[in-house]
């Protein structure tokens, strides 16, 4: 079960008038990808369609970035290496929070486990089965919350959970959770929600991909 004060910190960082922009987001970056997929035929192959979850997320991280670059969201997210591997991530603040965006299963799952997310926990010092200190102390022991945006979407690119969640520092506990998907659809304006992704966005994300693929290569064979 959540804590109460973090669960309000949670969202004083991400507050609920973010929501449905931050859904709008999450749902570019889907059709982004989807896109993407239905363009190239290496893409459509069954080794292609193998890949779509890791170009969702990719997609998503790209449409969070720019959303928040153009203003729509008043976070600011950039990319950087992880501390172990040849990937990126995006890393997005708010004040003193820090928070990551994963694709996971269903609204209560935590993405798979690895050691870049394990290590990122450990921020979120909390033992759930010792006694909470003082609320000072209880807040002051977490200089940086870190925290998850979860989503998921369904094989038709129907988005089936968003979520805020900041996790304990081991095992499979949250501090803070806030599902948000239903309230910012209601919010979001049909025509906005069902519209397909701009010509412009989709020529950027392809490039972006690409820019991708070319570094890893580069990384790969430096041996770095």
């Amino acid at each position: 079960m959540p804590i109460p004060e973090i669960q309000q910190r949670l969202r004083r960082a991400f507050p609920e008038t973010t929501d449905p922009a931050t859904v709008a987001a999450v749902l570019n970056g889907v059709r982004l990808a989807d896109d993407l997929i239905g363009r190239e035929p290496l893409l459509g192959t069954l080794i292609g369609r193998d890949y779509r979850g890791l170009l969702r997320r990719a997609g998503v991280l790209f449409s969070f970035q720019e959303a928040c670059q153009a203003g729509h969201l008043p976070f600011t997210a950039s990319f950087r290496p992880m501390h172990r591997g040849h990937w990126h991530l995006l890393e997005i603040a708010s004040g003193d929070e820090k928070a990551q965006i994963c694709r996971t299963d269903d609204a209560d799952s935590f993405p798979v486990d690895g050691p870049v997310r394990q290590d990122e926990r450990l921020v979120n010092q909390f033992d759930l089965f010792e006694p909470l200190p003082p609320m000072p102390e209880l807040l002051l022991r977490i200089p940086h919350l870190y925290v998850w945006l979860t989503f998921g979407a369904d094989r038709e690119g129907n988005l089936t959970h968003v979520c805020w969640t900041a996790p304990a520092r081991e095992g499979r506990e949250w501090l803070g959770f806030a599902s948000i998907l239903r309230n910012a659809m209601q919010v979001l304006e049909r025509p906005a929600a069902e519209a397909a992704p701009d010509p412009r966005k989709k020529l950027r994300f392809r490039e972006h991909i690409e820019t991708a693929l070319e570094d890893k290569n580069d990384t790969k064979s430096s041996g770095r």
